[in-house]
């Protein structure tokens, strides 16, 4: 079946959505949830475990159990996540005055309390340590300007995305209006990135916006394609997202194209907020297209050659590992232990798909209230990092390590909980 090249209002394409309005919902409930809850879990972890954020200061993970979880992919998912949502709840066009302003309204009402919070948190974390921050700082951070004009706050640095996210939005209204295809705005900002990076045009910083773009509208685009008439694979999605605990580790396309000396490098840009995402991260595109396409049910065509594409790689990539001598440095093989069991979980899974379906099913189901508070969990958890290393009290060994990570993902959750579930709703009832 071909897909249908309509993205925004069409009144038979508006009576199809109102017939599958239940089952909509309820694969994004579900499926999508699920998905935004381990991508936001995995963010937790991979600073929790990182060393230049690390939960215990006086431990670090040495050994087989060293586990970089992907942090940088699962911000690259929301990108794409959020694009794929904005067009999905937002299919007509949105033309007139009343129609931007509730538009906006409801960006801002989902974002800004809660990012208010995050701030206030910011602040008085660095207070006890003694560092304060200027006027213009903090306005800066109240209209999004974090690492473009202002810096990005150390004792909160995964707020550096919430200003591209709010790019987006503001440019989603025009594309909307101007019914603009978001396939070509894609490859177009993949050419903005790519001539702003090489040429050194303006702030070097607008080409990881572009290159944030590319992913944000490839989701927006995916609004395009058809749903499958069959049911959900969840055998398939849990198979996706034990590759999505590897992936990063295992890419092997974002070695060929940093060997095209494209990217930004730290040499010339210090900062990693002026190159957050960089050309080499366009590899991520052949892992997360079909991750999306697969948790949104879409049909395209291919579909499964553009699966096994994604469950490919990193096989070669552990081909090229061997080859290159790398196994035999103990230091790199470390590192690489759990990826390769769950990449070969992940091919199992996947091989054995439909035998997988009722454990993906319960997996999937306990996830989704992790995804309905992901936003707050992505907010906070950062300056709580702060707090638990200031506490110096049962620390330096690995036992001590693993139950202050539990007590640390606790903590988050709880607060993200209450931030989502008690804060979120009291501000959405007086303001929407």
């Amino acid at each position: 079946m071909a897909p249908q090249f309509q993205l925004f209002y069409n009144p038979m394409l508006e009576v199809l959505l109102k017939q599958e309005s239940i089952t909509t919902k309820r694969e994004f409930d579900v499926s999508l949830e699920a998905l935004r809850g381990l991508a936001a879990l995995l963010v937790v972890i991979g600073h929790a475990v990182k060393v230049d954020s690390h939960l215990d200061p006086t431990y670090h993970i040495a050994g087989p159990w060293q586990y970089g979880a992907p942090a940088h992919l699962s911000v690259i998912v929301f990108f794409m996540l959020s694009g794929y949502v904005i067009g999905l709840s937002n299919p007509k066009p949105i033309h007139t005055r009343s129609e931007r302003w509730l538009y906006v309204k409801k960006r801002l009402v989902r974002l800004y309390p809660l990012y208010l919070i995050s701030l206030l948190a910011t602040i008085g974390v660095a207070a006890l340590q003694q560092q304060y921050f200027s006027l213009t700082t903090i306005g800066g951070w109240l209209l999004f300007l974090q690492g473009l004009a202002v810096d990005v706050p150390d004792f909160n640095q995964p707020i550096w995305s919430l200003g591209y996210e709010i790019f987006y939005y503001a440019a989603f209204i025009l594309v909307s209006a101007r019914q603009w295809r978001a396939e070509y705005l894609a490859v177009l900002f993949l050419i903005i990135g790519l001539f702003i990076s090489k040429l050194h045009i303006g702030p070097v910083v607008l080409a990881s916006y572009a290159y944030g773009a590319v992913f944000w509208f490839l989701g927006l685009f995916l609004n395009r394609f058809r749903k499958s008439s069959k049911p959900l694979r969840f055998g398939k999605m849990l198979a996706f997202l034990l590759l999505l605990l590897c992936f990063e580790r295992m890419n092997l396309g974002f070695s060929i194209l940093y060997a095209l000396n494209l990217d930004i490098k730290e040499i010339d840009t210090p900062s990693f907020y002026d190159r957050a995402i960089v050309f080499s991260d366009m590899s991520y595109l052949v892992f997360c297209l079909p991750l999306l396409l697969c948790f949104t049910r879409r049909s395209i065509w291919r579909k499964q050659w553009i699966e096994l594409v994604a469950f490919g790689i990193p096989a070669l990539y552990m081909v090229a590992y061997i080859a290159s001598g790398k196994v035999h440095q103990v230091e790199l093989m470390n590192t690489i232990y759990i990826p390769v069991a769950c990449y070969i979980s992940s091919l199992i899974v996947y091989a054995r798909n439909k035998q997988f379906n009722d454990l993906g099913e319960r997996i999937i189901e306990k996830m989704k209230p992790l995804g309905l508070i992901s936003y707050g969990i992505y907010i906070i958890h950062f300056p709580l990092l702060f707090l638990f290393q200031q506490v110096t009290a049962f620390s330096g060994s690995r036992e001590a390590f693993a139950v202050r990570l539990l007590l640390y993902l606790a903590v988050v959750i709880g607060v993200g909980y209450v931030l989502e579930m008690k804060v979120q709703p009291w501000f959405k009832k007086r303001l929407m």
